[in-house]
């Protein structure tokens, strides 16, 4: 794992509410993106330590003790399942704790700065921010459920959101505004073209129907036939989208089968053969890979270009903007540090909290 992403974490563990859910992106057959800042708030732990009342830190004679430590370590681990083999989760792990401990203290400063500057949460802003959290989630999951199923109270919810506004605006207060000239914009599209280099790319939708190391010739024989019998449906007529939500055995039924956008290198070959080569507009032929049949209906295809400065300008605008103010916000957290009385037992000690690199193509 990037440990760029521990920046961020500081803020998710400020309350916990980078996200709730599991991501909307499909897993299968399209490979997942590398891991982004959702820590997942309702996530159980992992492995614990030895002794979880041992002390992993003392800030300002307050303890941390290694349970906590193990409750964050625990939530990273669950969102890498799937993403990183697990033999490297478990070498991930070490470095996770040095993390999750060193973001800890960062978390306990800034709850103490946030008193000391008085810095409150309006009812407005607690009520986008529960807006917010609530569209985090899967299709059909509401807050109230999700809530109930982690066995977290409305009050806790509250409390943890109206930390995670207090502390959100310290740092938007310490971090400033930052103005990023055209000039600048226009160095760094110039210094980094090939991040603006997209790669030929479809956006597509499939109905998937799934085999697996048990079925026998019969059982394959028959889901074969079934997803033959929905592709005679669509080319007389029947919508797309709602056989891929009543037969579609992909997560992504709940989006009509939609994939998005994926470019090549992205999808087991022969999916990827097929999306890349099929008409556009119709489905084709049923498609077969290690997780099955698929009917895939391609919607748009775009060639490889260069993305144009016009049209990154702003998002390039805005990452210089953000790495400036996350220096700005960096600095601010060592100079807490440095007046902080933070004690770390014998053979452990803090880790560098590096800043996050400026914008890609993407």
């Amino acid at each position: 794992m990037n440990r760029k992403y521990y920046v961020v974490l500081i803020m998710a563990l400020s309350a916990g509410l980078l996200s709730v859910g599991c991501s909307k992106k499909e897993e299968a057959p399209a490979v997942e993106k590398s891991l982004a800042a959702d820590a997942n708030l309702f996530a159980p732990a992992a492995m614990p330590s030895a002794d979880p009342n041992a002390v992993a830190v003392t800030v300002n004679g307050t303890e941390i003790k290694q349970g906590e430590v193990d409750m964050e370590v625990g939530k990273l681990m669950m969102r890498a399942q799937g993403r990183v083999p697990p033999e490297r989760m478990m070498q991930m792990r070490g470095q996770m704790v040095d993390d999750v401990t060193e973001a800890l203290v960062v978390k306990m400063l800034l709850e103490k700065a946030i008193d000391e500057e008085k810095i409150t949460a309006t009812e407005e802003e607690i009520a986008e921010g529960r807006a917010k959290v609530a569209g985090m989630l899967e299709p059909g999951v509401t807050l109230e459920q999700q809530l109930e199923e982690v066995k977290m109270s409305e009050e806790d919810f509250r409390k943890s959101l109206v930390l995670d506004i207090r502390i959100n605006k310290l740092l938007k207060a310490k971090a400033g505004e930052v103005e990023i000239s055209d000039e600048k914009v226009k160095e760094f599209y110039d210094e980094n073209s090939q991040r603006f280099e997209m790669p030929e790319s479809v956006t597509a939708s499939h109905i998937l129907i799934m085999t697996d190391a048990q079925d026998d010739e019969d059982a394959k024989a028959a889901k074969k036939a079934k997803i033959e019998e929905l592709r005679q449906q669509i080319l007389g007529g029947a919508d797309f989208a709602e056989l891929a939500k009543e037969h579609s055995d992909c997560p992504s039924k709940a989006r009509g089968g939609n994939l998005g956008t994926f470019g090549r290198g992205q999808m087991v070959p022969p999916f990827e053969e097929a999306a890349f080569s099929q008409e556009l507009g119709k489905v084709g032929d049923v498609v077969e890979t290690q997780f099955g049949y698929h009917l895939i209906l391609v919607e748009k295809r775009e060639p490889a270009r260069t993305l144009p400065l016009e049209e990154v300008s702003e998002r390039i605008r805005e990452g210089l903007q953000m790495q400036s103010q996350q220096a700005a916000v960096k600095d601010y957290i060592e100079q807490l540090k440095t007046e902080a009385d933070i004690v770390y037992p014998e053979g452990s000690g803090p880790v560098e909290l590096p800043v996050l690199e400026a914008p890609a193509g993407e």
